[in-house]
């Protein structure tokens, strides 16, 4: 798993084949990544669909602060980071808000799936417009 997230993160941010000597920075990148979405994924199983928002978001913040730093570059990078396996971009809405919006169980199974087939193009955000906008409908 360790080698796909980090030739995801090489193609996806690095975007410079002729950079080989960015090779280790995507393969560390990925390790710490990896290492990070365990215990997050840890974390949110222990929580109910009940859980808040704020709540959810809180887990995050504590997580990236473990493993990428407390300074807000390091934990602009670890949001960044789940933004672009899961969206396939580096930006979207509050990581907490969009758990919470999706559900708790899916979107857990969704860092999973995303974990183990990083180049799945499912994730791009143009699938979960679709999704929001379906929910959106349906509770009209």
């Amino acid at each position: 798993m360790t080698r796909e997230l980090a030739a995801y993160f090489f193609v996806t941010e690095f975007k410079d084949a002729e950079e080989l000597d960015n090779i280790p920075a995507a393969l560390d990148r990925a390790t710490r990544f990896i290492n990070a979405m365990g215990d997050l994924l840890n974390q949110l199983d222990e929580l109910t669909e009940d859980a808040t928002e704020e709540e959810i978001q809180f887990i995050y913040y504590e997580v990236g602060k473990a493993f990428y730093g407390t300074d807000k570059d390091s934990l602009r990078n670890f949001f960044k980071d789940i933004y672009l396996l899961l969206f396939g971009q580096t930006a979207a809405g509050r990581i907490g808000t969009l758990t919470k919006f999706m559900g708790l169980d899916d979107f857990i199974n969704r860092i999973r799936d995303r974990l183990n087939d990083p180049f799945d193009i499912r994730g791009n955000v143009r699938t979960y417009k679709k999704i929001a906008h379906i929910k959106v409908q349906n509770k009209r």
